[in-house]
Order: structure tokens, then sequence, then C-alpha cells
């Protein structure tokens, strides 16, 4: 019997098991299994159990490594893609279990045992070394390899994997008798969708305990993950789910871009609901298609750890990532499988063992689904499958994800509010969206103000990015709110500083106009708000404009590529135009064309994308007055 030995939550520690049972899975070796039917049309009725009867079993002889003989064993095709793909030849995968017709029959204490046939995977190594990395840090099945052979034919060469079932749990858990469930073909989102069990049916399967069909723990898990507010996230979940688990399998899926999983498709995952530590566990299965093969549509090497395009209908992944500490120790597990079981080398080290042991089997499968050349090619390259299908080399994958992963952990980080990147919201924050004020750059993938680690575009100036507060690709007004919102939030500075001295007059006296902008736009009694405008009035003129004056201020930025914003203060209401004129004084924009507006500061952005560099004019017109000043268009 298996004892786990779990990592506690912050020491970084690995699950490891203390020590091993199941001769079929003792150390790396090729077994060969022996089947003898009982009919001889045992094709047929296979084919017929699977695709008619809902994947029934089949009685079979059992004969394991030319030395253990079990009667009775139930035999089926599994799989789904792996099935379908394969079906016109002799090589499909099968599923065993050893107490289908005899009671408590086992071999070596399992109770199902699978072949995969590397539909999708040349190498043969992919199942095989992902769950050996995965193994470092979750439950997760046991592999070996066989040989098969149906009335003394040899039928092909297959990986094997140990099933997921009560014998699993019994080594990883202190007691397996509680609810286990899997996702089905369809995709299991974890969403809630109300108090009625049948609203999942079609998302989960439950695998033990089927006669009590007792779905409340996990239905009540779904309400809490989806509906639980982020301030309390945290705590509310470390009761009901291990979180610790769920991010290690998060990082797991992400660096071997194993996306036919809860992560891509939202299939081949296991939840255990383990009521000794009140938590819900989740497992990996099936990664026959790790390491870049199922592609989900992305691009599997440069796919972005945080956010995937299917965040918003993955609620596990979208929650774990809103904690900041969460999101920090997810890094965490990134950083350390690639420098650890799925680094480059160590990758390289175990295909290169793995093809020592594999290598004549592989060429001795006459029903291998792809040459032997394939096999060679694809441990250390690309090749080009059938239907044009891309599998991707399992080195060359390795290599190019991880310096990809890489490159994303090294990236600057935004913590919206924080606009001067000194590790705390206050009033300071204020002066750089002051002098990058309607600054535009690239947006962050999702607009925010939440106070977690947003990893950053860099703009052309790098310290505009973090003046654009919600990241939606301006600074603006906008901007202003996170700031009040994370209110003397701190983090820990992981990047540099741009903090704007407040008595450096000469540099806040050029941007003026957008401080005067700001200023006048603080109208809340709030403790932000109070002092962000005592730190404004310590140098701006306050004093209003004489009644009758108008100004007109210089654009900004000057000189620009594409867009500027100019600012303008009118006394009393007005009609007002704002045009824009090349030196022979024809008119080439007009930004505000007749509108009647208000008394008190204005800024007017548009784009002169069309424009030619050069030098221009622009006019401000109302009924009693024209004012006019130069900007430079650079290209």
């Amino acid at each position: 019997r298996m004892t786990p030995t779990f990592a506690a939550p912050n020491d970084g520690a690995h699950l490891g098991l203390i020590d091993s049972s199941g001769f079929v899975f003792d150390e790396p070796a090729i077994h060969r299994i022996d089947l003898h039917f009982y009919t001889a049309n045992w094709p047929e009725l296979l084919k017929y159990n699977f695709e008619t009867l809902d994947k029934e079993y089949a009685p079979v002889r059992f004969t394991f490594d030319n030395a253990i003989v079990l009667d009775s064993v139930g035999v089926r095709y599994k799989g789904n893609s792996s099935y379908t793909l394969s079906r016109h030849t002799p090589k499909k995968p099968f599923k065993f279990r050893f107490d289908k017709y005899k009671e408590c029959q086992t071999l070596y204490d399992l109770l199902k045992l699978n072949l995969s046939n590397g539909i999708s995977d040349p190498t043969f190594m992919r199942e095989y070394i992902a769950y050996s990395i995965a193994r470092r840090y979750l439950p997760a099945p046991r592999v070996n390899y066989a040989n098969l052979y149906i009335e003394g034919v040899h039928i092909g060469f297959y990986v094997l994997v140990e099933q997921i079932d009560t014998q699993f749990l019994q080594r990883y858990f202190d007691d397996h008798t509680f609810n286990l469930y899997k996702a089905t073909n369809t995709g299991a989102a974890m969403a809630y969708r109300g108090i009625n069990k049948s609203d999942y049916s079609s998302e989960f399967r439950l695998r033990t305990n089927r006669d009590e069909d007792d779905w409340t723990g996990l239905l009540e898990l779904l309400d809490k993950l989806n509906n639980t507010p982020r301030r309390t996230f945290l705590e509310t979940m470390s009761i009901s789910l291990h979180l610790d688990q769920c991010l290690r399998f998060l990082a797991f899926n992400m660096i071997l871009s194993n996306f036919d999983s809860y992560t891509g498709s939202g299939r081949n995952f296991y939840l255990y609901d383990d009521h000794c530590t009140g938590q819900f566990n989740i497992i990996p299965w099936d990664p026959n298609e790790a390491f870049g093969v199922f592609r989900n549509n992305w691009n599997v090497i440069t796919q972005d750890i945080d956010v995937p395009s299917n965040l918003a209908q993955r609620p596990l992944i979208k929650k774990l990532l809103e904690n900041d500490s969460l999101k920090h120790k997810y890094w965490a597990y990134i950083r350390e499988m690639i420098e650890g079981p799925a680094a480059y080398d160590a990758v390289s080290a175990m295909a290169s063992n793995l093809y020592r042991m594999i290598e004549t089997s592989v060429r001795n499968d006459e029903n291998k689904l792809y040459g032997y050349q394939y096999f060679l090619n694809n441990i250390e390259g690309e090749v080009q499958l059938e239907l044009g299908r891309t599998i991707p080399g399992l080195k060359s994958f390795v290599q190019d994800r991880n310096t990809a992963i890489l490159a994303q952990l090294a990236q600057e980080k935004v913590y919206p509010g924080d606009a001067d990147n000194n590790g705390v919201v206050d009033e300071f924050d204020i002066l750089p969206i002051g002098i990058y004020f309607l600054n535009t750059g690239r947006p962050r993938l999702y607009s925010t103000y939440a106070w977690s680690a947003q990893r950053a575009n860099l703009w052309a100036v790098s310290a505009a990015t973090y003046a654009d507060v919600n990241g939606d690709g301006q600074v603006n007004a906008k901007d202003i709110v996170g700031i009040g919102l994370n209110w003397r939030n701190t983090h820990r500075q992981a990047s540099p500083s741009y903090e704007i001295d407040p008595a450096d007059a000469v540099l806040l006296k050029s941007y003026e106009s957008n401080f005067k902008l700001i200023y006048n736009s603080l109208n809340s009694q709030d403790a932000s708000i109070s002092a962000m405008k005592a730190l404004l009035g310590r140098f701006i003129d306050l004093a209003e404009p004489l009644p009758g004056d108008y100004i007109l201020c210089q654009n900004y930025p000057n000189p620009f590529n594409s867009s500027t914003t100019i600012g303008f203060y009118l006394p009393s209401e007005q009609n007002v135009s704002l045009s824009v004129h090349n030196l022979r004084g024809q008119t080439l924009l007009i930004p505000i064309d007749g509108q009647v507006l208000k008394p008190g500061h204005h800024g007017c952005y548009f784009s002169a994308a069309e424009l030619p560099g050069g030098i221009y004019f622009y006019r401000l017109t109302t009924p009693t007055s024209a004012v006019v000043r130069m900007m430079t268009v650079g290209r």
C-alpha cells in the first residue's frame, strides 16, 4: 500500500511516494501480454461492444510475462480519438478489467490496465515522460511498456498505463472510498449551473459510489469556485479544494502544452472528493498528446501562461490567477518544473534512455501506425502525418516552449494603481498619469483594476506602461480610478521604479495643463482624491483665468507620430471649432466643428495618421476669439 506525502502549502516540496508496489511498474520495462479469446470472431465482438453496446467488455484469457495466467478478464477497446483514428488498423487501444467476471481478481493489486497505441505520438514517449513529470507534483498514473499478442500473433508495441480507480486512490489517499469524478469527452468547464446534478451529466461521470449517486459535494465545490467573492476566495476555497495541487496541475499543462486537458479542451482530468481532508483533488489523465500535439487552435509554443483565450470559460484558471499570491506560486511552479524535470536536458536524457529501451520493439512492430523513420525523426524534430497533421519534435518542442515561457516570466508586471511602480499606491502615482496623459500604447489582453500582477506589454516609453493603470492602451482619467480602488496597496517591487520627484518644478511645470485638467476632474472627498489634489496644488496655478480669457495649450505629445491631444480652457459656454492647417493656411482636419461646449477645461484627442511629417498649425475659434499654436508631426 502506497502512502502519499503531499507538499505543505508553502514549503515548495513535491508530492512523493514512500514506497512502491505492483510488479508491472516496479522499474522501466517492456512486458509481454498474451490474449486468448473464447470466440473466433473477437474483432467483430469488440467492435460491436465498443460502438453499439456503449463500451461493453468481453471475456478473455490474459497471460502476463509468460508467468501469470488470469481467466475471464474483461477486455474492450478504449479511447476517443485514439480509437477513431485507428479503427481501420489492427492496432487499436485496449482496456482490461481483471475483476469484471471474477470478483476480487487482480494483477499485482491492479484492477484495470490500459494499452495506448501511440496514435498521435510516433515517439511512443510522450505519455511516459509526461506522467513521469506529473508524478513529481501530483497524484498521477504509472506507465510502462508492453508487446501485445493475440492468439500468438504480435499485434504491436504499446504504452502500458495504470487506471485511475479505487486501487489508484488507495495508493495516494488515506481513504479511497469517496466520490471520484471524470470529465467527459464533451469537456468540463467547472462552471456552476445550479443545484440539479442532471445539469452536469454531460460534463462529468461519477466513477465510484454510483448506487448512492450523490453529487452534493461537487455541486457545492462548483458553487464556491464560481461565486465566492475575490476578497474571500483564498480563505474559502482552501478548505474545499487542494489549491496548491491545482496550481501544479495548471503549470504542468501549460509547460507541456497539454491542451487536451482542462486548460484547453476541458477533457482528461479527474476530481476526487477526499472527505478525510475536506478537499477536492485534481488528477491528470491521458497526456498522450502532450508536448504540443493537441493544439486547441493555439500556438503551442508561444501560448500565454496566464491568459489563454478561453479564460472566461475556465473558472478554475481565472479564479486562481486572479489571486496575487496564488499567481506567484503558479509562476514559481512553472519555473521550478522548467528548471527541473521538464528542463530540456532532463527530458532529453529521459528520451535517450527510453530510446535505448524501446527502439527494437518499435522497429519490430509491423502494425505501428507510423513508419520507423517517423519514430527516429520525431524525437528531435517535427513530422508531418496524414491529413496535414504536424507533430512537434519532442526535444525541439521542449526547448522552444521553455524558452518562450521563460521570456514571459521575465516580462515586467503592472500592479493596477501603482503608476510609478515603486511598490505602493499613493498620491504620487498621479504624477506619471499627468505626464503621460493621453499617451497610447499596446493594451494588455484584459483591462482590469484588480490588484494582482498583470503582465505588461511594454510601451515605447517604459514608464508610460505603468501609467496605463487599467491596461486599456491609453493613459486617461480612467486610470485615476485604479489609484482610488487600490489606495495604499503594496507589492514587492520586481521592476525598475519610475518615481517622479515632486520637487522637480521644471519638469512638472511643462505638463501643467495636463495636471490642471486632472485636478479639475477630481471632485470626490475620498482620502485618495484629497491627497492627490493636495499634491497637485503644490505646483500648478489654481487661479482661474480672468473672464474673457481663452487658453489654448500646447498639444501633447509634441512632436508626435499618429495621435495627440490638444487642451484648452473656455471662460464661458461657447460655440467652438478646432482646426488643423498646413503652412499655406489650408484646412486639413477639423477635430471640433462648431460644437457648443461648457466653460472650463477641455481636451481634444485626434488622429493625424494620414498627415505627412512636418510642421502644422492648429486654431481654436469662438465667436469672439481665435488662438493659434504650432505642432510637429514626426515620421
